[in-house]
């Protein structure tokens, strides 16, 4: 029993069990954006109003109330939805991470919570609303990559240079070209985009499994008289 709080607890709201686990490090976090994310888009490709035209259609039309041909899109819609307010969760929680750790984390604080903006603004269809639409996409994206930055930096530090070289390809090879044909509408945006979601979510998913270490969580019980118990339990 102590009456320091440690640097790592459950967050708890008036002594309910509905809690936050705040674990040594985010990565883990990054992987379920990832895994979610992909789960969602290819649930959403397969319960699209009409078949899904993989190398056509752009992964913003998973959120139209319609499909190009004017089908009814109710489920890819909900289902496209749910994902982004999943992501923009666990957005909210990478930021909640950093906000409590005493190093200076303000930046990447801040770039979570854009993360997290960026996914709701994502919700309006692009069918509708392109312009925001493409701002929310352009956002979640780019604080994405500026998180796949910071692990290619970690990686050539601790791999060898063909895993690095393998990790930049992954990161960059699809979604620079992408950026660069989605700029000057050009025809290969749609297959590109795909190229691009794909490498760079397989990458930072496999960038976060390299980096990610052994993992523990601190519990903190809040008692009547405001002593706190804790115990390490390891992950």
């Amino acid at each position: 029993m102590t009456n320091q709080i440690p640097e790592y607890y459950f967050y708890t709201m008036k002594g309910s069990l509905k809690s936050m686990i705040v674990t040594e490090d985010p990565y883990r976090l990054f992987r379920y954006v990832s895994i979610v994310f992909l789960t969602g888009i290819v649930a959403g490709t397969l319960f699209y109003g009409e078949p899904f035209r993989f190398w056509d259609y752009p992964y913003s039309y998973l959120g139209t109330a319609k499909t190009i041909s004017g089908y009814s899109n109710l489920i890819a819609r909900v289902i496209f939805d749910m994902t982004l307010v999943v992501c923009s969760f666990l957005f909210l929680r990478i930021g909640f991470w950093y906000r409590i750790q005493e190093a200076d984390n303000r930046i990447k604080e801040v770039l979570s919570y854009l993360g997290a903006a960026g996914a709701i603004i994502m919700l309006i269809p692009c069918d509708t609303h392109n312009l925001y639409h493409s701002i929310g996409s352009s956002v979640f994206v780019l604080v994405l990559w500026v998180f796949m930055q910071g692990n290619l930096v970690k990686i050539k530090r601790r791999f060898n240079r063909t895993v690095f070289t393998i990790m930049l390809l992954l990161t960059e090879g699809g979604l620079l070209p992408y950026a660069w044909a989605h700029l000057n509408n050009n025809a290969m945006e749609y297959p590109l985009q795909k190229i691009a979601v794909w490498g760079c979510f397989g990458a930072l998913i496999a960038g976060s499994l390299m980096l990610d270490r052994k993992q523990f969580v601190n519990r903190v019980i809040p008692k009547e008289q405001g002593i706190l118990d804790y115990e390490k339990i390891e992950d």
